[in-house]
């Protein structure tokens, strides 16, 4: 008996966790972009490509799993910061961050819309094109003189004077915009 109530109730978690993520996921279609991870060859090419210093603050919008802002921290020094809305993943990154002791970075849970970005001299974005045109206002009207945005695989449209440089990647591209 006791056996079937641990059952029930383990079921019943496991149900509510991934109703709770499915949630999450589908809400990331309609507040920027669902979870498609970078692989790790294309995060150094990006990061390398980018020229950081040690002490700038990174920004990834839509951290997802946090392996961007990670590298970032881990292999140029920087001070990053990862947000993210979807707070199972908030809650894994830290724990990776914890357990790798990794110093020097943040993991916030909500709308990247309402974070505070006007410190950081380098963003990353892996987004739609409808959210980039929207961020693109927010960049010009609260981004600091000479901020690198980057983007993979979509432009900021507007921003055609802005780019500095685009490098492939397969069948896509990475921008390099500075304001």
């Amino acid at each position: 008996m006791l056996l079937y109530a641990i059952i029930d109730w383990g079921t019943l978690i496991i149900q509510a966790c991934l109703a709770i993520f499915m949630f999450y996921m589908i809400a990331a279609f309609y507040t920027g972009a669902p979870l498609v991870g970078t692989r790790r060859k294309i995060i150094k090419k990006l990061l390398d490509e980018a020229n950081l210093k040690p002490g700038q603050l990174f920004y990834d919008l839509g951290s997802g799993d946090g392996r961007v802002v990670e590298t970032a921290v881990q292999k140029y020094g920087v001070k990053g910061v990862g947000v993210e809305m979807n707070f199972f993943l908030v809650w894994y990154t830290r724990l990776k961050a914890r357990i790798k002791n990794i110093k020097n970075i943040k993991y916030i849970t909500g709308n990247f819309w309402k974070t505070d970005m006007t410190r950081a001299d380098v963003i990353y974005t892996y987004l739609f094109p409808d959210t980039m045109e929207k961020l693109k206002l927010l960049f010009e009207k609260n981004g600091k003189k000479g901020l690198l945005v980057i983007t993979r695989a979509f432009e900021i449209k507007g921003w055609e004077k802005k780019l500095i440089k685009k490098i492939p990647d397969r069948d896509e591209w990475i921008y390099y915009y500075r304001k």
